[in-house]
């Protein structure tokens, strides 16, 4: 194999590329996978740590709920304006830089948030963390898909995505056994201590995108040193310039993505994010309510939530290996039809506890599998110049959607819309993206056409 990359190497330059699409998983994805699990879990216990000391907070300085409800929503803005800054900006001025800065600027505002007296500092502290936790995700998984074995892509980044459910558990479980004896700002100092000292191990382990290096003409000795870390081994041949068989963009980047024949791409792409978030915080922000107001017990009504939430744990695990199997286009169809088949049971299920149960863990399982296939998608159909800013934009197209599923099923609620038919409108949008990704996903998405010996990548 080693040689074989020497003598098939184009005479003009060694295929940085190429190099990394053949290797095998080892250790160096291994390392990678695990600090961007890191990164990414710690960004899930800062996110819910408000969450958790919340009831705390608001004894003790005599909040009213509307106060309380707008510090909880000021991190979900922040994600989005984060994900659209520090999208852009892994794009420009390298990911690992991005990353680290933001997760920086999470652990230093999480330690802020300890010495907040008003709602002001600590809705400013909160909005802070949500915009660097906006910036990590696009630039770990933009990093992570261009490290990774071409089919094992979308299993790692399905560990990296569950570790910020996991980072949120665990934060619940710190909380209910240090809040009550500390106090409300012990959850903050332990959370901001453990993602700041995150920081110089980032610094030291984490490798920058050696394709962004390579089109940017950086230092070809750091980028050979990254490259035998992949592989200590490797024939790397000395004098011979390394390339990668891609183009700059020197355009602002998100008028790019529309750029080139990738507008219709990028709008589908932006459709299936506004979708799935959409229907997900639909689901689990009205579930409960719309359950006991159906004539549940309000334990069983949430029980059912739970189970939508524990669905969305396999969904990630199943549709990760099955989109990894060279199944893309066919796992995005049978998630989103999925996901309009059980959101439709919901809407009229009531009366049975069983099939309501079961409609619930389905929507969360085929919703979740909408959610990784939706970040894969983005991670690999975007050029190296772009990746970052195309993950991240589409992930800020899915966080307002995520606002706006439980904001518009308040309303309807209001205007007295019967729920049965809030839920025919979540499972429509559902079959809609279902039938144009079954129809158009290959003509419009270079992930979805892959043939059984190629990467998605060599096709973008």
């Amino acid at each position: 194999m080693r040689e074989a990359l020497a003598d098939d190497a184009e005479a003009a330059g060694f295929d940085v590329r190429r190099f990394l699409e053949e290797r095998k998983l080892g250790r160096f994805h291994v390392l990678l996978t695990a600090l961007g699990a890191a990164s990414v879990g710690m960004d899930g216990m800062d996110a819910q740590a408000i969450g958790y000391v919340a009831p705390d907070i608001a004894r003790a300085w005599g909040l009213p709920r509307t106060s309380l409800g707008i510090v909880l929503s000021a991190s979900l803005l922040g994600m989005m304006l984060g994900s659209m800054l520090f999208g852009v900006l892994g794009d420009k001025l390298g990911r690992k830089r991005v990353i680290t800065s933001c997760v920086l600027l999470i652990g230093l505002a999480t330690l802020i948030t300890t010495q907040a007296t008003s709602v002001t500092a600590l809705l400013c502290c909160r909005l802070i963390v949500g915009i660097g936790i906006g910036g990590v995700g696009p630039n770990i998984y933009a990093l992570l898909s261009e490290y990774s074995p071409p089919g094992r892509r979308a299993t790692l980044i399905m560990v990296v995505t569950m570790s910020f459910p996991l980072g949120a558990g665990l934060g619940g479980i710190l909380a209910a056994h240090i809040v009550p004896i500390l106090g409300w700002q012990s959850m903050f100092w332990i959370a901001g201590i453990a993602t700041t000292a995150l920081v110089p191990v980032l610094l030291v382990w984490l490798p920058d995108s050696v394709r962004q290096m390579v089109l940017r003409g950086q230092d070809e000795a750091r980028i050979r040193r990254i490259l035998q870390r992949i592989e200590p081994g490797a024939q790397i041949p000395r004098g011979m310039p390394l390339t990668v068989s891609e183009v700059s963009i020197s355009g602002f980047p998100v008028w790019e993505l529309f750029r080139n024949h990738r507008a219709a791409m990028t709008s589908l792409i932006w459709a299936m994010y506004f979708v799935t978030m959409l229907v997900n915080y639909f689901v689990s922000s009205w579930l409960p309510t719309i359950g006991h107001d159906a004539g549940m017990s309000l334990e069983t009504a949430v029980q059912a939530t739970s189970l939508f939430q524990f669905g969305g744990v396999a969904g990630v695990v199943a549709f990760g290996l099955l989109i990894d199997q060279r199944r893309p286009r066919l796992a995005m169809t049978v998630a989103y039809a999925g996901v309009s088949l059980f959101v439709l049971v919901l809407g009229f299920g009531w009366s049975s506890h069983a099939l309501i149960a079961v409609a619930a863990f389905g929507a969360g399982f085929c919703i979740n599998g909408t959610q990784i296939g939706d970040t894969f998608i983005a991670s690999v159909s975007y050029p190296t110049a772009l990746r970052s800013t195309g993950v991240g934009w589409g992930a800020a197209i899915g966080r307002v959607g995520a606002t706006c599923g439980p904001v518009v099923g308040g309303l309807l609620l209001a205007s007295g819309w019967d729920r049965s038919a809030m839920f025919v409108i979540a499972a429509l949008l559902a079959a809609i993206l279902a039938t144009a990704v079954c129809l158009l996903g290959a003509k419009l998405l270079p992930a979805m056409r892959v043939a059984p010996a190629e990467s998605p990548e060599r096709i973008a």
